[in-house]
């Protein structure tokens, strides 16, 4: 058989694509909540049983989408006869495959580890602080890898004007449902301050120069102080701009040592935001 009779179609691959975004809002959504419970339970013992529960529901749902996706993945791996101009080889679906096998694999050994620790933690009340700390370190690890195979995905995508505005069209959606709880009292104090004559707006690129980053923990205190203030607060990564009073979008930016943060702070107490912020990172995050 030729290697055109193995081809995927674009079309095809923007089904995979976006399936996968699915896929990862829901796995997303499923650590964000795990991560909560954790933060929570480091400071109220009694949310450690509830942690330990939420994570023997969570992770079991986590490996079945990864598995959907799996069995989605290796249905477009068969032969498949198309003309399209955008098609993508077998073996690049193929070399698809075995780098999603690797990120399934590195996951599910992470949420096994949060089982296992979940499980003993139940019998064990001392393993709750374990289970909560491992949380908050593998949750962001499995963010990344998520992130970097639907970069691949895209890559072999081609993108074309009218994907690349679907994509577009789709990182806005995502920005704006970080907002969708306050959206409507949002929209009011927007036009309110519209009409200020002296607002404050400040923007700084600040690098990040502790070892470990902006892991879950430094992210976790630069929430906390950046929700004392009535400000907007928006970081941006190369081009990828997030609420900096999200840790979950915090954490997906991928800001290790080195990365350099654009930090916009809009509002009546901007200049404050932004002086404790950019204190806390010259800081280190306390790491030291």
């Amino acid at each position: 058989m030729s290697n055109s009779a193995h081809n995927i179609s674009h079309e095809e691959i923007v089904e995979l694509q976006k399936k996968f975004r699915e896929i990862k809002l829901a796995i997303n959504s499923a650590l964000a909540v795990m991560m909560a419970i954790s933060e929570m339970s480091r400071r109220r013992p009694d949310y450690s049983e509830k942690l330990a529960s939420t994570v023997l529901t969570k992770a079991p749902q986590i490996v079945s989408s990864l598995q959907e996706f799996t069995q989605a993945l290796n249905e477009k791996a068969g032969p498949i006869m198309s003309n399209s101009a955008h098609n993508i080889s077998h073996e690049e679906i193929v070399e698809l495959q075995e780098k999603f096998w690797e990120i399934k694999h590195t996951i599910n050994i992470f949420l096994a580890a949060m089982m296992a620790l979940a499980e003993m933690s139940q019998r064990r009340p001392e393993f709750s602080e374990k289970l909560a700390s491992t949380v908050l370190t593998k949750s962001p690890r499995i963010v990344s890898a998520l992130g970097k195979f639907t970069q691949a995905l895209n890559e072999k995508a081609g993108a074309p004007e009218e994907f690349a505005q679907l994509q577009k069209k789709f990182s806005e959606m995502r920005r704006l449902r970080e907002h969708r709880a306050g959206q409507f009292f949002g929209i009011i104090r927007a036009a309110l301050r519209h009409f200020r004559k002296r607002q404050q707006k400040i923007e700084k690129e600040i690098t990040i120069i502790n070892r470990l980053g902006l892991d879950a923990v430094p992210a976790a205190m630069f929430v906390r102080i950046a929700s004392r203030f009535r400000s907007e607060i928006w970081v941006e990564k190369e081009g990828e701009r997030i609420n900096g009073k999200s840790i979950m979008g915090l954490m997906m930016l991928a800001a290790g040592q080195g990365s350099k943060l654009h930090i916009r702070c809009e509002g009546p107490d901007a200049d404050r935001a932004m002086q404790e912020l950019e204190q806390l990172i010259k800081n280190r995050f306390n790491e030291d």
